[in-house]
Formats: structure tokens, sequence, C-alpha cells
């Protein structure tokens, strides 16, 4: 891993903190470090000092917080809303027919007639 400069570094790691989802995490520090690099050089090559160059940079980039919390927005996958209807549908649906097989047990059980095991009836025809 090639040495990073602390100061870009940290202000990529601090904008990442905000940013829930791990892959974009870890992209998004990558890109903004990288970014801050090409802007460092271009202020170095505009004849400021290295040092001059990064804090230039990172004064010229947002709030880190407020730029990672809208990078979380972009970044967090967004369920569509039919999605949710389906769900919602499924979820009923299983509901009414675990009502439906409980209420066919019931009636079943109910409707069923008395009926002696084969036993009981070998027992009564043998009897004299």
């Amino acid at each position: 891993m090639p040495m990073r400069n602390k100061i870009l570094y940290q202000y990529a790691k601090k904008l990442s903190r905000h940013i829930d989802d791990r892959r974009a995490k870890a992209e998004t520090v990558e890109e903004i470090y990288s970014h801050l690099c090409d802007m460092t050089d271009s202020y170095t090559a505009l004849g400021m000092t290295q040092r001059e160059a990064e804090l230039e940079a990172v004064k010229d980039m947002a709030n880190p917080d407020d730029l990672g919390v809208q990078l979380d927005r972009v970044h967090t996958p967004k369920i569509k809303w039919w999605i949710y209807g389906l769900i919602i549908l499924l979820l009923f649906s299983i509901i009414i027919g675990v009502f439906a097989y409980i209420n066919h047990g019931w009636e079943k059980a109910n409707q069923q007639e008395y009926r002696p095991d084969k036993e009981a009836v070998s027992y009564e025809k043998s009897k004299p």
C-alpha cells in the first residue's frame, strides 16, 4: 500500500463515517482521497508548497460531515414502493391461507361421525 497523505486521508475517512454501505464507504474513501491528491497536485503546479496545497484542497471541499451525509443518501439503496406493496400482499395472503387452513380443520373435525375402532366392532360382533 502506498504512503498516504495524512491530512487528505483523514478528511476522506471522516467523510466516510456517515456512509452506511460498506462497499460504498471503501470506494468513497478511495475516490475522495484520489480527488484530493489531484487537487493538491494542481495547487503545487501553481506554485504552492505541498503543505499549502493540501490545506487548500481540503478547504475547497465541503464540510466532511455534510458531504458524508449527502453521499450516504446517494449510496443508500432505495426499495421501490411496489416492492413494499408486494411484500404486504404476500404477508396478507399467507395470513388468509393460515386462517382458511385452521377453519377447514375445525369444520372437518366437527363434521366427522363417531366411528368406533376396528377392535371394538369386532368385539361386539363376537359376543354371543
